[in-house]
């Protein structure tokens, strides 16, 4: 587990699907779950756990203090597009570092995740 004065990050106990327009996304067995003061609980999958293909690096980024520089994808599937639907942290910084490379995706775009066990929709990050 990781732990900062405003984040604390651990394994997600249950597994996790992201599903856009009835396709899955991602699975996994091996999510994390992080919990940042202030900000409902959001849900982290490994890349690696992500179906390839279905997404797209956009130019977006956003600043957390807690986190760093956050990188935006766009999901795709069905011929839909949830524009920068998903981020990661490539190179988060001390105290984050177990999200590096894990991404959150968006709910409020249409995206669904499964397995959530009480973790609210996440909202993009902006500045804080």
């Amino acid at each position: 587990m990781s732990m900062s004065a405003r984040i604390r990050i651990s394994p997600h106990p249950r597994p996790v699907e992201i599903v856009f327009d009835g396709f899955t996304v991602a699975y996994t067995k091996r999510a994390l779950r992080l919990e940042e003061q202030g900000c409902p609980p959001r849900i982290y999958v490994p890349e690696e756990d992500v179906n390839p293909g279905m997404l797209a690096k956009t130019s977006k980024q956003t600043f957390c203090p807690h986190k760093g520089t956050a990188s935006y994808y766009s999901v795709l599937a069905g011929g839909k597009e949830a524009t920068n639907g998903t981020w990661v942290y490539e190179n988060p910084i001390e105290g984050a570092e177990s999200i590096q490379n894990h991404l959150c995706f968006d709910e409020s775009l249409g995206l669904t995740v499964n397995g959530d066990a009480g973790a609210a929709p996440a909202a993009a990050p902006g500045p804080s």
